[in-house]
């Protein structure tokens, strides 16, 4: 597995990837399913902060690849405010449906966490996502808090990630 910063030279292999996670229940990909070229084109440009929706901070979005298929993506924002630290967290990401179990989350924020962080990230999981919270726990992730998310209407679970 190798880990690589989101790019167009990834475009068919992200447009197969969008649609199998938005028919798998990842909605984070609701907006990206009836244009998924455009929408990569935006996840680039956010990197850079450019073409950044009111409210947000840059965000990187790297791609974990095997043998050209994207088999997950994660999420890096690049500042913070009070709706990241106490609410999104810095860190999402999510593994392709059919290639859960095999360590593809794990290895990402693994990454992100030796190579990517300054100091130190918020990462967030749904309380009844058990796999997402053994792999924020797995990677030294220490439980901040639970909250009552109203945007997606769950219980939240708060980790504080250090860098490695």
């Amino acid at each position: 597995m190798e880990i690589v910063l989101a790019s167009y030279e990834y475009v068919e292999e992200y447009c197969d990837y969008v649609i199998e996670c938005f028919r798998n229940g990842v909605d984070h990909y609701a907006d990206a399913v009836s244009e998924p070229k455009s929408y990569l084109q935006r996840v680039i440009a956010n990197s850079d902060g450019r073409l950044l929706p009111e409210g947000w901070v840059p965000m990187s979005t790297f791609f974990c690849i095997e043998n050209g298929r994207i088999l997950g993506a994660i999420r890096l924002r690049k500042d913070t405010n009070d709706y990241i630290r106490n609410v999104i967290g810095h860190i999402g990401y999510e593994t392709r449906p059919s290639e859960r179990g095999r360590g593809v989350a794990k290895t990402l924020l693994l990454w992100v966490k030796e190579n990517q962080l300054i100091t130190e990230a918020i990462v967030t999981c749904s309380f009844d996502n058990i796999a997402s919270r053994n792999v924020i726990e797995s990677c030294g992730g220490v439980l901040l808090n639970s909250h009552y998310s109203n945007d997606n209407r769950r219980k939240t679970l708060r980790f504080k990630l250090l860098r490695a």
